[in-house]
């Protein structure tokens, strides 16, 4: 069964097996292959609850969101549990079985894939903060924390705690670096570190 529910997202229709509609709890409830798509966004789950009241809502179960923004680039998000209030202006994503994993992929076609216990996704802030087990995967590198920021503007990942510590390999260097602060820029690269900063660089030449 279908139905469409204009408080969602506007120009965008709730498709699912089973639709029920709570009247007392203010609730609509939707089953089985949930999804619904729009020019910004697309989502499926397994299962999914609006709350009318709270202009919320919760999907659950081999959760899938995809963002696309204006400049071209997108970002897709797996998860086992999610939350989204108010217009998707935030969101939240928890870990029940698997980490939360976020693909963006860049204008160039190019891959950074995070991983992370929960997100929390505030767009009027143009942020978003990665909690517990933090890895971001690069081409080349990859940079692990107990936590982390991604900054729109800037387009960089804060990663701090545990100390974070970034390793890189590619056909000339190797890389090690631990510090307090670690920076990677999603369009760069770029890795930047700060305070007690460790590690090392090997050329792969001279190893041979």
């Amino acid at each position: 069964m279908a139905g469409a529910q204009d408080d969602f997202l506007a120009g965008s229709v709730v498709k699912s097996e089973k639709w029920e509609i709570d009247r007392a709890g203010q609730m609509e409830i939707f089953q089985g292959s949930v999804s619904f798509r729009n020019a910004s966004y697309e989502l499926k789950a397994d299962r999914a609850v609006y709350y009318k009241t709270k202009e919320m809502w919760e999907a659950e179960g081999s959760v899938y969101c995809l963002r696309k923004f204006e400049d071209g680039t997108s970002v897709a998000s797996y998860c086992d549990k999610s939350t989204y209030y108010s217009g998707m202006e935030k969101a939240e994503m928890q870990a029940v079985k698997n980490p939360v994993k976020s693909v963006y992929t860049l204008k160039d076609s190019r891959k950074i894939t995070t991983y992370a216990k929960k997100l929390h996704a505030d767009n009027s802030a143009k942020a978003v903060f990665f909690e517990s087990d933090f890895k971001v995967v690069t081409d080349s590198a990859t940079v692990y924390g107990d936590r982390a920021v991604f900054y729109s503007g800037t387009a960089d990942f804060i990663i701090t705690g545990g100390p974070p510590q970034a390793y890189g390999e590619d056909n000339n260097y190797k890389l090690f670096m631990e510090a307090e602060k670690i920076k990677l820029n999603r369009d760069t690269a770029v890795i930047e570190a700060e305070k007690n900063v460790r590690g090392y660089i090997l050329n792969r030449v001279m190893e041979k």
